[in-house]
This record gives structure tokens, C-alpha cells and sequence, in this order.
């Protein structure tokens, strides 16, 4: 199995080194590219350090900052192997990260993408309630019924340092959402395993960490405001554009409203907002869920079902 690992680095330079050799410990690792995204600290000189072919640095246009979309993007355009991995430049890989991959892409030969636990690793104290915990999937659920799961959070969710593909997916699958400034990996992955079947791989034990400290987003609730609706718009977009079943777009909306329910909002917004969705592409605008959704039907509905609660 030969595995390119993209990483990209945003003023990195406390985290990167550890991040980029615990990727070059993978006997898996054909190259590591490191993207480096307008950083104005050490990150790029530390790159440089490493005196080993298989790192790469590369950098968008001038220089410029894009964010990690942009990022992930423009390393996917460059990765020459057929697998390929993330990892976030704060965080790190542990040793074996990919020895079970293989194995399971081996033994499905319909597998796309597979997902393994993910630990923290905690520099902020205020989440100490989170060590020795997973964040991440924790069983095996058949690849038809993993999207559904995921949608309504019976499972848990994956985490991009966890999460192995091969390139050949990206064509059914596309690329980030450069438009979302976060919430885009659940966009990424919910159109790859709607893309491919993806199976479950080390799910037990972490293959990584992910870091939590005082400067990444880990806890910062206000970058989250609008682009969790972004994200589900983004992948109401894509399937509709891509044939997947109506059922599976019902229970992407049916989460949407029930998101935008507890907002609370008077009628005149939610009217807005289901405009907003149901002009994403014109199969959903044509299709049953046009009036199933309308705030005015919604409404009236759960009126009749609290009325005649039993």
C-alpha cells in the first residue's frame, strides 16, 4: 500500500515537525505533502529541515492564505499515490496508522474509503474530560446504512486525521468545498461514502491524535454559526446533482428543519431559507420534497400532531 499524506500548515511551526515525522514513521508514506497557507511564522523553514524525498512543500499563488479547503484541494491535485490521508499540522500519526487499511481495502474490493478512531491529545484543560475517550465511530456498520447513521449522529462522526481514500474516488466524490471555511470535512466525507462504499478499519484503538490547544478551533463555537447549514447544503447540491436516492435527501432536510425548528424563527425566514434550499438544483426543486418542506405544510403538521398526541 503506498499512501500520499497531505497536510496543510497555517502558522504550524509549534506542531508541524512532530506531525510531519510521525507521517515519514509510516512505512506506508510515498510522500508527504505539506501545503503551506500564508503562514508568517517558522512553519515553512522548518519543512525545509527535513532532509527526505519524500516531503514536499507546496504553496498557493504569491503566497496568499486560502484556508484548509483550498489547501487539501491543491495537495489532492499533486498526490501521485493511489491512497491517500490527511492529517491536520497540529496533530500526529501513531505507529500502524495504516497496517489495517490495507487489509480491509484488500479484503472489499468494492471499498472506496475507510474510517479508524481517532484519540486526543489534550494542552487545554478545560477539556480534560476528553482523554482517553474516541470522538470517532466506534462499531461496524455496513457501508448502505453508515451515511443515514452519520446524518442523525447514531454513530459518532469520523475525523480527517482517521480517514483513508483512494484517489480514484474523487471523481464521483469532488473535492473540498473551498466556499466552507469549516464543517468542510462533513461535507467531504458525507459525499465520499455517498460516492463509494466505505468500511470501518481500526476502530478500537486511535491511529492518531488529534491535539487540543489554546489556538485551534477545536472550542471555537462562533466559527461554526452558518456553516454547519453550508455544509448541508453543500451535499444537498451534490446528490441531487448526482442521482442519489431521494430517500437519502429526505433525511438530509428532514435534519436540516429540524436544526432550523429549534432556532425558532418566525415563518417569513423559514420561508426564506426553504427558497434558499430548494433552488440548489432543479430535481429538488421539482420533486415532492418542494412541498413536504414548505414551512406553511411543515407547521401545519406538527399543529395536527400535537393536537392529536396521544
Amino acid at each position: 500500500m503506498r499512501v500520499s499524506v497531505i497536510i496543510p500548515a497555517y502558522n504550524a511551526a509549534q506542531f508541524i515537525k512532530r506531525a510531519i515525522q510521525s507521517v515519514l514513521d509510516q512505512p506506508e508514506t510515498v510522500e508527504v505533502l505539506i501545503i503551506n497557507d500564508g503562514s508568517t511564522d517558522e512553519t515553512k523553514n522548518i519543512v525545509y529541515s527535513f532532509k527526505d524525498d519524500r516531503v514536499s512543500l507546496l504553496e498557493h499563488e504569491n503566497g496568499i492564505n486560502k484556508g484548509r479547503s483550498a489547501s487539501r484541494n491543491l495537495g489532492l491535485l499533486n498526490a501521485t499515490c493511489d491512497y491517500i490521508a490527511f492529517l491536520d499540522a497540529d496533530d500526529y500519526f501513531l505507529a500502524n496508522r495504516f497496517s489495517k487499511d490495507k487489509t480491509v481495502f484488500d479484503s472489499h474490493q468494492d471499498c472506496g474509503a475507510v474510517y479508524n478512531a481517532v484519540g486526543y491529545d489534550i494542552r487545554n484543560n478545560q477539556y480534560d474530560y476528553l482523554k482517553n475517550r474516541l470522538y470517532t465511530v466506534t462499531e461496524e456498520v455496513p457501508p448502505e446504512q453508515l451515511f443515514l447513521g452519520l446524518v442523525d449522529g447514531l454513530f459518532g462522526h469520523f475525523q480527517i486525521d482517521g480517514f483513508t481514500i483512494k484517489r480514484e474516488v474523487l471523481k464521483s466524490s469532488g473535492l473540498f468545498n473551498e466556499q466552507l471555511a469549516v464543517a468542510e470535512d462533513t461535507d467531504f466525507f458525507w459525499r465520499v461514502i455517498l460516492a463509494t462504499p466505505t468500511y470501518s478499519s481500526n476502530i478500537d484503538n486511535p491511529v492518531a491524535m488529534r491535539i487540543v490547544h489554546d489556538n485551534n478551533s477545536f472550542y471555537r463555537e462562533d466559527l461554526y454559526q452558518g456553516y454547519d447549514y453550508m455544509a448541508y447544503e453543500s451535499v444537498i447540491k451534490w446528490a441531487s446533482q448526482n442521482s442519489i436516492k431521494t430517500e437519502v435527501i429526505d433525511r438530509i432536510l428532514r435534519r436540516v428543519w429540524i436544526i432550523k425548528h429549534k432556532e425558532n424563527k418566525d415563518l417569513w425566514h423559514e420561508i426564506k431559507y426553504w427558497w434558499r434550499v430548494h433552488t440548489l438544483h432543479q430535481r429538488l426543486f421539482f420533486s415532492k420534497l418542494n412541498i413536504k418542506y414548505f414551512p406553511l405544510v411543515r407547521r401545519r403538521k406538527q399543529m395536527k400532531d400535537l393536537l392529536f398526541k396521544k
